[in-house]
């Protein structure tokens, strides 16, 4: 197996190549197992790549997560360079991702940052976040008493009472034909 190590001013690339165990052709040069090679590696400047403009829509109290895009050399920073997300998201600096759970309704307008090692490159952004529905409360359709509904105790005791007075009038009505 081959190794060959590329080196410049900040970092090492090595490549392993497992079945080459010959001499490497690359370009005009020939490059032999276990070689250090220079070389050089062009950074380019950042360029978001997410339209400007409106991104996805949130609601207060529900996860949030837009992902934005860039191209250009790694790794790349993100930031918020003005402005100010809505309250609850945040920006993930790594990974370009603004992600959480908006806690406040409005629109929040936001210049972003991506930057690298050789530049830097800002996008306007807004984010529109609503409040939460407000549910209205509704009450069950109503339905004729049913064997074991339970009833308030002034109807029960108005039942109650137009029974007792019901069984007084047929008591006396009973009472009335014994005595003719």
């Amino acid at each position: 197996m081959s190794v060959i190590t590329f080196l410049n001013a900040t970092q090492n690339v090595t490549f392993e190549l497992p079945g080459y165990d010959a001499v490497l052709k690359t370009g005009s040069a020939l490059i032999a197992p276990g070689a250090t090679v220079p070389f050089s590696r062009t950074l380019q400047s950042p360029v978001i790549t997410t339209p400007a403009g409106a991104l996805a829509a949130g609601t207060v109290g529900m996860t949030y997560s837009q992902a934005l895009s860039a191209t250009g050399g790694t790794p790349i920073a993100w930031s918020v360079a003005s402005g100010a997300l809505p309250a609850g998201l945040s920006l993930d600096p790594a990974a370009g991702v603004i992600s959480g759970t908006p806690t406040t309704p409005g629109t929040f307008n936001f210049t972003v940052q991506a930057a690298n090692a050789v530049g830097s490159d800002t996008r306007a952004f807004s984010i529109r976040i609503t409040a939460q529905p407000q549910s209205t409360p509704t009450r069950p359709p109503s339905r004729p008493p049913q064997t074991g509904d339970r009833f308030p105790m002034g109807m029960l005791l108005g039942l109650m009472g137009i029974s007792i007075v019901g069984m007084g009038w047929m008591g006396y009505r009973a009472r009335r034909k014994r005595r003719a």
